[in-house]
């Protein structure tokens, strides 16, 4: 079950573990349910604002409709930056260190359903970010690190599984990170873009495995 889902299962059962209103309880178990059979932001937005509209005929359930409601601004958000994510990649300009970066980031876009990681909205902000452009230029212009003698930021390591350009992308990350400086935002807009980025594109990959290696045991004969 993709991030998104699951964060949303689980608080609806909570939902309908933890409150003394029948219909509560009864709304947030049968949603539940629902949402664990759909697979896109869309499909999600729709349920839930059907959900939305079901509820306001109880009362006793307003706890229910608001959480609702945030879900469904941040999935409309979710789907609207999704829809143009491809026009504002194409017309950013990548040069020299930063070719890594756009690589990822196109196959990102190309997964189906990256919207549903817990960071996918965070990715598409920085995509459409004003300061994106100016921010490749910065990372272009870092000196490069030694990968022997730098110590390497948070759990992104080189990985060959992962490809070429992961790992240029970690270098990236970690030349940003030797001089860092938290009162510099572009600095830290880096950071976070990167690590926004890796982690994306590596849960992302692993899941892929995942459904390939699941795919082949099943076909195996006992």
């Amino acid at each position: 079950m993709d991030d998104l889902i699951r964060n949303y299962v689980l608080c609806l059962e909570n939902f309908g573990k933890h409150h003394n209103s029948r219909d509560l309880c009864e709304l947030s178990l049968n949603l539940a349910a629902v949402l664990r059979q759909k697979h896109t932001v869309l499909e999600l937005l729709q349920s839930i604002t059907q959900a939305v509209e079901e509820a306001q005929r109880f009362i006793g359930v307003e706890p229910l409709i608001k959480q609702l409601k945030q879900w469904e601004i941040h999935l409309e958000t979710l789907a609207q930056l999704e829809a143009s994510a491809g026009n504002v990649l194409l017309t950013l300009q990548f040069v020299g260190k930063t070719f890594a970066l756009k690589s990822v980031m196109e196959e990102i876009l190309k997964t189906p359903n990256y919207t549903l990681h817990n960071n996918g909205l965070s990715f598409l902000k920085y995509l459409h970010s004003n300061s994106l452009q100016p921010l490749l230029n910065y990372l272009d212009q870092l000196p490069a690190v030694t990968r022997s003698t730098v110590t390497q930021v948070g759990s992104f390591q080189h990985n060959s599984s992962l490809g070429f350009a992961y790992s240029q992308c970690v270098d990236l990350l970690n030349s940003n990170s030797k001089a860092f400086n938290e009162r510099n935002e572009q600095q830290v807009f880096a950071n976070n873009l990167l690590q926004t980025v890796l982690l994306i594109y590596r849960d992302l990959h692993r899941q892929t495995q995942n459904t390939i290696e699941l795919s082949v045991s099943s076909c195996v004969l006992s």
